[in-house]
């Protein structure tokens, strides 16, 4: 869990990111650094599950990253990460397209677990 938490605050250093989660794929929450995470794991959960659904019917494979806007120029955007999903809230002033490139790079350097 330790790692769970550097990775996290390795998320929110990013500059432009108010904070950040990580759920399971049924939305159980892994990990956070937000206020009402449980508002935020129920979006991932039931925007996954169609997006899942969205990819089969169509024939595309997989998705790199969803995202949400708020009517304050808030964002939200959810990474598939392994078997579970990471959430990052945008702050307002913060440019997505630059956020969105660092955590896809960030997360391109992740790797599964050694069985």
């Amino acid at each position: 869990m330790a790692s769970v938490k550097k990775f996290l605050a390795r998320v929110d250093s990013i500059d432009g990111v108010e904070g950040s989660l990580i759920v399971k794929s049924d939305g159980n929450l892994l990990a956070h650094s937000i206020d009402r995470p449980t508002h935020y794991s129920s979006l991932i959960a039931l925007s996954s599950k169609f997006a899942l659904t969205i990819m089969d019917s169509s024939g595309f494979s997989f998705f790199r990253t969803m995202s949400f806007s708020h009517g304050n120029g808030e964002a939200f955007h959810i990474f598939p990460l392994l078997q579970y999903y990471l959430g990052v809230i945008q702050q307002p002033d913060a440019p997505a397209e630059t956020i969105i490139h660092h955590i896809t790079h960030l997360l391109s350097h992740v790797k599964a677990p050694s069985q």
